[in-house]
């Protein structure tokens, strides 16, 4: 029974036309709707996997400890690139991992994937099926996320620190516990007036230009050293990211005020709405004894009659 799939991810996508944003899947833009998810790429069956295999590959471990005469890297920033696999997930392809105080370049391979590729996203990635060919007939790869983890840990143990941009989503690929960590996405003030990306923060404050590979997608390497470069930004321009951060909890405060107002707004609605439908309930109520008791005089002679009558 053949299968049919989205092989890429839910994005955000501003829809011109309808004016707003919508859910939409990154492989043919299509918006993502309540009971229609028909997807645009088919395969000759399902897909399945079994639990041995589902624990397999997401087994997660820590860096090992320090040994004496062993000495690791003090701290190292690194970046993968993925693509899509089975189940709507992301598999590692490449990664790039530099020293932190040195720039020396550690790892920069491609890594074959231990899953079927759905997509290869090389507009993102920068990664190709021919290149992937091409690396595994060569033997310049690494074996699986297995052997990247494997590899990394050759640099790094459970006191090195890592850095990165994102980095949940790496060490999510490497299937990596570490406790030492600096995200440059988290470090690093956001405002609302600037892309908070490695390119958009690159060429507002380090008046660079990265990530300029257009269709043929990133450079990973590219990438990781200039995540290291806005980290040293950080350090070497204090003053700087003092003002940034006291702007950025300036806005983070007028959004949180704006939100509440909003809420309040909404409250206010709903208790008016809540009045009028209690009014116009009043008003059906009084109008019906109008219709069927006549007026109150009626009434009462009503009453009176219906009295004289039971006394008879």
């Amino acid at each position: 029974m053949e299968c049919r799939i989205h092989s890429g991810r839910l994005v955000k996508i501003f829809n011109h036309q309808a004016r707003k944003v919508e859910r939409s899947f990154s492989c043919c833009k299509a918006a993502l709707i309540r009971g229609n998810i028909t997807g645009c790429a088919t395969l000759p069956s399902h897909s399945f996997e079994s639990l041995p295999d589902l624990a397999l590959n997401w087994t997660f471990l820590a860096a090992p400890p320090p040994l004496p005469g062993l000495p690791k890297r003090w701290a190292v920033v690194l970046d993968c690139e993925m693509c899509g696999a089975d189940f709507n997930r992301s598999e590692l392809i490449l990664l790039s991992v530099v020293d932190f105080f040195t720039a020396e370049v550690l790892i920069n391979s491609l890594v074959k994937p231990s899953v079927p590729v759905m997509s290869w996203r090389t507009q993102y990635s920068g990664v190709s099926e021919n290149m992937m060919r091409e690396a595994v007939a060569a033997g310049n790869y690494i074996d699986g996320w297995q052997g990247a983890r494997a590899l990394l840990f050759q640099y790094i143990d459970k006191d090195t620190i890592i850095m990165g941009h994102s980095l949940h989503y790496d060490l999510d690929q490497l299937r990596l516990i570490h406790q030492k960590v600096i995200d440059s996405s988290m470090l690093i003030p956001k405002l609302k007036s600037s892309k908070h990306g490695v390119q958009g923060l690159s060429a507002e404050l380090l008046r660079k230009q990265v990530q300029r590979g257009g269709r043929y997608g990133h450079d990973c390497l590219e990438d990781t050293l200039a995540t290291r470069e806005l980290i040293i930004w950080c350090l070497r321009n204090p003053v700087d990211f003092v003002a940034r951060k006291m702007q950025s909890d300036k806005e983070r405060a007028q959004a949180e005020a704006e939100y509440l107002l909003k809420i309040e707004k909404r409250a206010e609605r709903e208790r008016l709405s809540k009045e009028q439908q209690e009014i116009r309930g009043d008003t059906r109520e009084a109008v019906g004894e109008r219709e069927f008791g006549i007026s109150g005089g009626d009434n009462e002679d009503f009453h009176r009659g219906q009295l004289i009558g039971d006394t008879r």
